[in-house]
């Protein structure tokens, strides 16, 4: 259950994990296969609902004050942007990043699918890993492999589907931008994650995939759970 975490290589997620037979398929990246079209509606919404948040913040074109206010108080409960100093360059930031997102899982149409199966040689016993911004590093290598990919280890078929798209989520806010690492993460370090500084939380995965998680309606997620916590 810990992250290991390195500018130059991955970071490699090992999160916890229930198996159910009707759940596992022959490889993980054919679980992707079937999983990315609501990867894609999630990140839709969460960039979505960052445009509202900029708009409500910025209030260019006279919109109410009350439209988007929602989703201006959902960036500041997971990126803290009224303790910045510049709360627009940060909301547009928020919104750039769930760009880059869908860029790279192809639904913009720059992206191509790059989600494949864990090399055998690697074997991290992990769920996941990939590369901070390995998006825009296609020659680069670790230990043989390309950084522009992320990678599925076989103990990704034993997640629910609900957590399975919160994990993709969180390895493309890694993968798609720049100086996204892990700092915190909600299930397992929530204090700390709820007080991160806003440069930490912007740099913060987890941050990432619980905004994205809020804009569709589950606020709390815990993948440990594979459900939102009871509040």
């Amino acid at each position: 259950m810990e992250y290991l975490r390195r500018n130059s290589g991955p970071r490699r997620p090992h999160y916890c994990g229930f198996i159910k037979d009707w759940q596992i398929s022959n490889t993980s990246s054919q679980r992707f296969l079937g999983t990315r079209p609501r990867v894609i509606l999630t990140l839709i919404r969460a960039h979505e609902s960052a445009v509202r948040a900029e708009l409500h913040h910025n209030n260019k074109f006279g919109i109410t004050e009350n439209f988007g206010i929602k989703d201006f108080l959902v960036a500041d409960r997971h990126f803290h942007v009224k303790k910045s100093n510049n709360p627009s360059a940060h909301l547009a930031r928020l919104r750039y990043a769930y760009s880059c997102m869908l860029t790279a899982i192809g639904y913009i149409p720059k992206g191509v699918i790059l989600a494949v199966d864990e090399p055998p040689q690697i074997a991290t016993s992990a769920l996941m890993f990939t590369f901070m911004d390995g998006y825009n590093d296609p020659t680069g290598k670790w230990r043989g492999i390309p950084r522009s990919s992320i990678y599925l280890c076989p103990a990704a078929r034993t997640l629910g589907d609900d957590s399975f798209v919160y994990a993709m989520i969180h390895e493309l806010a890694h993968f798609a931008n720049k100086g996204v690492d892990d700092h915190a993460y909600f299930h397992k370090q929530r204090h700390v994650y709820e007080h991160l500084s806003t440069e930490l939380a912007f740099g913060n995965a987890d941050c990432y995939a619980h905004f994205a998680f809020e804009a569709i309606g589950k606020s709390n997620f815990n993948i440990r759970m594979g459900m939102p916590e009871i509040q």
